[in-house]
């Protein structure tokens, strides 16, 4: 991901996805 994370707004995308990795699990 770390393509994803250079990508501009990536910070917020992916601390979506951090916080529903939490949530699922």
């Amino acid at each position: 991901m770390s393509g994803i994370e250079l990508a501009p707004g990536s910070k917020i995308f992916t601390a979506r996805c951090k916080n529903l990795y939490v949530l699922t699990t």
